[in-house]
């Protein structure tokens, strides 16, 4: 799918653009993990289509086209690092908790030393976002995240969403050696009356805004308390924010976007991603 970062300007000139157009990939199962001779440290990259880079320009072979993941995808930016050459990237756009626990887990083994994670937003309502160009039922969503949130942090079972503490269990039961990196998520918008360097109106209301912000401020409690309770039971894993570094960066901001008008990080923000997942030590 082609970048939708630029021309904020015409936010308001084709609403549909916004929330509309393609629909992330479902997640499918990743490619066989690439077999390296002699003693090497794997990176792998798991997650949605925040970690897969979608919206940015596909990588060009089949599997990753069909995930759209990107060169641009902080996974990518990553593996330029010495220490993290060997990438595993089977992050897929459409991914859900249930999709990693069993399309993605496969990727990891006894050589892989770093592991990336970013889950949970497609469980969480992220998906249903869609509804911002003709009208969202909050109420009927709220149920449904609250209800997702729960299971995701391990709380109620469910046979739909998987518990993000299990998933790191798992992961770190597959891949004995590696240190772990759950990241949050971005708030998506600003609250601002005009859309950053236009004299145009955003064409989102506040309100809508303002709780769409509140589901990434609820999502990223539940994974950061996930990051805890696995790390009390002893689970190699860094909870990785990121949402004070696009402050001020969403759309209808106040300062230049690092969100697509398709919801996503673009190049810009999937840099910052991975700026914060250095500053925390995914490189050592």
């Amino acid at each position: 799918m082609r970048r939708l970062m630029g021309g904020l300007f015409a936010l308001a000139l084709s609403f549909a653009g916004i929330i509309g157009g393609a629909a992330p990939a479902q997640a499918v199962a990743p490619q066989a993990a690439a077999k390296h001779v002699g003693t090497v440290h794997r990176y792998v990259a798991l997650g949605d289509s925040f970690a897969a880079g979608y919206g940015l320009p596909s990588k060009p072979d089949p599997a990753s086209q069909l995930c759209a993941r990107s060169n641009l995808a902080y996974p990518e930016l990553l593996n330029g690092f010495r220490t993290l050459k060997h990438l595993d990237f089977v992050a897929c756009s459409g991914a859900t908790t249930k999709d990693l626990w069993n399309l993605q887990l496969g990727a990891l083994g006894a050589s892989t030393r770093t592991v990336t994670v970013t889950i949970g937003g497609n469980d969480a309502g992220f998906s249903q976002l869609g509804c911002l160009q003709t009208g969202c039922d909050f109420g009927q969503l709220s149920a449904a995240v609250e209800a997702a949130l729960a299971a995701l942090a391990g709380k109620v079972p469910s046979d739909t969403v998987a518990s993000l503490p299990g998933i790191l269990a798992a992961i770190q039961a597959r891949a004995p050696h590696a240190k772990i990196f759950l990241t949050g998520y971005p708030e998506l918008f600003g609250t601002r009356s005009q859309v950053f360097g236009t004299s145009l109106a955003c064409p989102v209301a506040v309100a809508d805004r303002t709780i769409v912000n509140g589901l990434a401020v609820r999502l990223n409690a539940v994974i950061k308390g996930s990051a805890a309770a696995a790390r009390a039971g002893g689970v190699n894993v860094t909870y990785v924010g990121v949402a004070r570094a696009f402050d001020g960066h969403g759309l209808c901001d106040s300062r230049v976007p690092f969100i697509t008008t398709a919801l996503h990080p673009n190049a810009i923000g999937q840099a910052v991603y991975a700026r914060v997942l250095v500053a925390r030590g995914v490189v050592r």
